[in-house]
């Protein structure tokens, strides 16, 4: 059962689902730099689920260093405008 939001390029599992890691074989899909991106969205995954910031810190720490791609930029948006709250 998923009781809360899952972020896109998440793998989720379990009851209660609880995150996984990144989806990685579908961001290749749709990356247009695969490598580069697949990169960018680990940072800024590690940044938000992995490290012991505050969650206003958590954003202003991945933004520079997720700048301008699209992918992770959608990450963090989804995250930030998540209602349900989102699994971990």
């Amino acid at each position: 059962m998923v009781s809360q939001d899952v972020p896109p390029f998440c793998n989720a599992t379990g009851d209660r689902a609880t995150l996984h890691g990144l989806n990685s074989r579908r961001s290749q899909a749709r990356a247009a730099s695969p490598d580069e991106t697949i990169a960018v969205l680990k940072r800024a995954y590690r940044i938000m689920f992995q490290s012991s910031l505050r969650t206003g810190e958590r954003r202003r720490v991945s933004a520079p260093k997720c700048h301008g791609v699209p992918e992770v930029e959608r990450f963090v948006a989804f995250i930030e405008s998540s209602e349900r709250g989102v699994c971990r």
